[in-house]
Order: structure tokens, then C-alpha cells, then sequence
């Protein structure tokens, strides 16, 4: 498994819409297929619990793409 650095932060868009048009979110609709292939239990306990430690392991994070980086003070 190829070592990823840890998040370094995270935001919940209000819609799909401004995830998915956001320019520092190329790759919104790989993530979005991803989720969309998974197991279709949705909503049970189990699946919540399954979730739940997935999520906290650092496993149910989609990576959309690298924001653009704010002009440094030196440039």
C-alpha cells in the first residue's frame, strides 16, 4: 500500500454543485463513483458502525484534488 500524508483539513460543501465545480476539487466525480459503488446496506446500524470505524481509521476519505496554493510573500 503506497504510504498518504495525513489530512490537513477538511470542508463540507452545502451542495454537490459547488464540490463539484470548485476548482480545487479536480477529482470530485472519481470519489463520488467510488462512494457510489459501495455496499448497499445504507442506513442500517451495522453499515453506520462500519462507517463509523472506517471513518476514524483515516479509510472513508475521498481525495478530491490539491487546492490551489495562495501566493507566497516572497513572490
Amino acid at each position: 500500500m503506497t504510504p498518504v500524508s495525513p489530512a490537513v483539513s477538511a470542508r463540507v460543501c452545502p451542495s454537490l454543485r459547488e464540490a463539484a465545480e470548485s476548482p480545487d476539487a479536480p477529482y470530485f466525480y472519481e470519489g463520488l463513483l467510488m462512494f457510489a459503488h459501495r455496499s448497499s446496506d445504507f442506513g442500517t446500524d451495522r453499515w453506520r458502525a462500519e462507517r463509523d470505524v472506517a471513518m476514524r481509521a483515516g479509510r472513508e476519505i475521498s481525495y478530491c484534488g490539491r487546492p490551489a496554493q495562495p501566493p507566497s510573500a516572497d513572490r
